[in-house]
């Protein structure tokens, strides 16, 4: 089988030259790429019959359009295709073209790498109950940004979660609590049997799916292209559970040091997988007072 991209000799009868490898880059998860025009050219002395134009992965790579037929001698033709990624991360398929060409079935390689959408997850901090709260929420960060619920301040800590809606995602449970009066609190899980244990606790209400996570294996380790959640406990502290969700390893350390408790997979306590922080670790690390 020929491959694309490969300097052709000169020649008495027909025969194609197909592309180089193409790139279509990064793209979003589940929706098709503008059409990219690929061009066959017969450099041979003779017609060449182009009789199909197939993708080994049509699924994510689409043969839109194919103006090939006969392909006179020193002319060319075009493909379109277009990319519709269907998981995230790196995604290549080949393009074969069988023809009567010599050489024939002759291929090409495209290539593309599936994205997904993301949302920022900010965390916050009430000194005076040494709580911690996060959200994606924009109105619930607009109102706590505007000191709007009295006493939550920014910690300068956070990380990056999935949209909801995407293969191979656990969706987020989020959960509120009016139990421990004067204090209230919120729990997050993406591990679908907690979720449903705390929907069955009744001092716990169901206030939806919030974003998703990748979930890591039984011994904590995290799929490529994503970076460890860990899950802190207070143990109770106050009276009131609490619990805090970081990224950052020195954070999660330090709350040990303050009698949290780790939770999660692994030796370190991974509660999920999320995609890196595109802005790098946050410079402040914040921590409960004792």
């Amino acid at each position: 089988m020929c491959q694309g991209g490969l300097t052709p000799g000169p020649t008495t009868l027909g025969q194609l030259l197909v592309p180089f490898t193409t790139s279509f880059g990064d793209h979003l998860w589940g929706s098709a790429s503008a059409v990219a025009t690929l061009t066959i050219t017969n450099y041979g002395s003779l017609p060449v019959t182009v009789t199909s134009v197939t993708s080994r992965a049509p699924n994510e790579f689409i043969v839109a359009a194919n103006s090939c037929g006969v392909v006179a001698a020193g002319k060319g033709c075009t493909v379109g295709v277009v990319f519709k990624p269907a998981v995230i991360g790196a995604r290549t398929a080949f393009i074969d073209v069988v023809s009567s060409g010599v050489g024939s079935p002759q291929s090409f390689v495209v290539v593309g790498n599936g994205t997904a959408a993301t949302m920022e997850v900010v965390e916050y901090f009430h000194s005076p109950w040494n709580h911690y709260f996060i959200t994606s929420n924009a109105d619930e960060i607009a109102k706590l940004d505007n000191g709007a619920f009295a006493g939550w301040k920014r910690t300068g800590q956070g990380f990056t979660a999935y949209a909801l809606g995407i293969p191979g995602v656990a969706p987020v449970c989020r959960f509120f609590s009016t139990a421990f009066d004067p204090r209230s609190s919120h729990f997050y899980t993406g591990i679908a049997s907690e979720c449903a244990a705390v929907k069955a606790n009744p001092s716990w209400s169901f206030e939806g799916e919030v974003f998703g996570v990748a979930l890591p294996s039984a011994a904590g380790a995290c799929p490529g292209g994503t970076v460890p959640l860990y899950r802190l406990y207070n143990a109770g502290q106050g009276a009131a559970p609490n619990h805090r969700y970081t990224t950052d390893l020195e954070v999660r350390n330090l709350m040990l040091v303050f009698g949290w408790v780790s939770e999660g997979y692994g030796a370190t306590g991974v509660i999920a997988c999320v995609p890196p922080n595109p802005s790098g670790p946050t410079a402040t690390v914040s921590a409960p007072s004792r």
